[in-house]
């Protein structure tokens, strides 16, 4: 019960992007280019546990990335990046 409650309280839709590219890029300038992008915001240190929770982003319009990785199975032709999103 208290799952479901939650769950109508907090609605939050929550996806994982898989961005192919053909210019190499690597996760840390994904970073900077998605911090500075209106409406996003990156919560996305390793080093300190810090990525999105549905806790932080409730009342708000803002669009929520982290757990930015490199797509380890991509060829070297492409630079792939697994992206979290939630909103």
């Amino acid at each position: 019960m208290h799952l479901r409650s939650c769950s109508l309280l907090c609605a939050h839709i929550l996806n994982l992007l898989l961005l192919s590219l053909t210019i190499p890029i690597t996760p840390d300038e994904a970073r900077a280019v998605l911090e500075d992008a209106p409406g996003i915001r990156a919560v996305d240190d390793p080093s300190a546990l810090a990525y999105p929770m549905p806790l932080d982003t409730s009342d708000q319009d803002l669009v929520y990335v982290g757990r930015i990785r490199k797509d380890l199975s991509a060829s070297a032709a492409t630079s792939s990046l697994y992206i979290l999103l939630l909103w």
